[in-house]
């Protein structure tokens, strides 16, 4: 999964913590690459395109491998919904 995410962003922050400090988000940390908005990398702005194109209006973006949208926004309920799947 891609996290798209920017600096200054308080559910962005959120995310980042509930991957750091729950006993799921640390499970699953290392399924999710973090992609910062600021740092420029190079597949950020396709993946933001196409993550438009659904609908997404709202930072953090939550993607699965092949670029659907699976949550924006920071909700934990969803967050834990999603990665239980990954079991």
């Amino acid at each position: 999964m891609i996290l798209l995410s920017k600096e200054n962003c308080s559910q962005c922050q959120e995310f980042k913590n509930f991957l750091s400090f729950t006993a799921l988000g640390k499970k699953h940390s290392k399924d999710i690459s973090i992609l910062v908005k600021e740092k420029e990398h190079p597949s950020f702005e396709p993946l933001l395109e196409k993550a438009l194109s659904q609908g997404a209006k709202s930072y953090p973006i939550l993607l699965d491998e092949n670029g659907k949208v699976l949550m924006t926004g920071f909700n934990a309920s969803k967050a834990v919904e999603i990665l239980k799947q990954l079991d």
